[in-house]
């Protein structure tokens, strides 16, 4: 989602491309979440060529290392020249009913040199603005804090 992959989905209709960000429902309900038809199957994923551009980071929240559902996933990519952000992409998934993009937290960064001010101010804009459902063991208010703590760890290991 933030390196602006699309994915091929082949069903009896034929081939489509869709942006990543176009496969997820969005309505909010979180019962009905991919956007494929009835027989609909995703064949591939692909990446634009702008994506190596990019320095980009995921990590996951998980009860225990053998569990594979994210209580929480961050996503980070970044076009950087030295210290200066060009553009900052920042997506989340497992919190709410659909994984979701950013862009309106990370816009401000474009132009800026990094530094742990704004970095930490990034986090604390981004946990303000999730609002975790009750899907998983871990309680929504901790997953909210976590959103933030892992955005900061996931713009360390770029």
């Amino acid at each position: 989602m933030v390196l602006d992959a699309e994915v091929e989905i082949a069903g009896a209709g034929g081939v489509r491309r869709i942006p990543v960000r176009d496969l997820y429902d969005r309505t909010g309900d979180g019962i009905r979440r991919l956007t494929l038809a009835p027989g609909e199957l995703l064949v591939a994923v692909h990446l634009p060529p702008t994506a190596r551009q990019f320095r980009a980071s995921y990590l996951k929240l998980r009860i225990r290392p053998s569990f594979d559902f994210p209580e929480l996933g961050v996503a980070v990519a970044a076009r950087t020249d030295g210290d200066r952000v060009e553009e900052l992409r920042l997506a989340l998934g497992g919190l709410e009913t659909y994984p979701r993009r950013f862009d309106e937290l990370t816009a401000p960064m474009a132009g800026q040199r990094w530094s742990e001010e704004r970095i930490r101010a990034l986090a604390a804009a981004l946990s303000a603005a999730v609002r975790p459902v009750r899907n998983t063991s871990l309680a929504p208010d901790y997953r909210k804090r976590m959103a933030g703590v892992y955005l900061q760890r996931a713009i360390d290991r770029m």
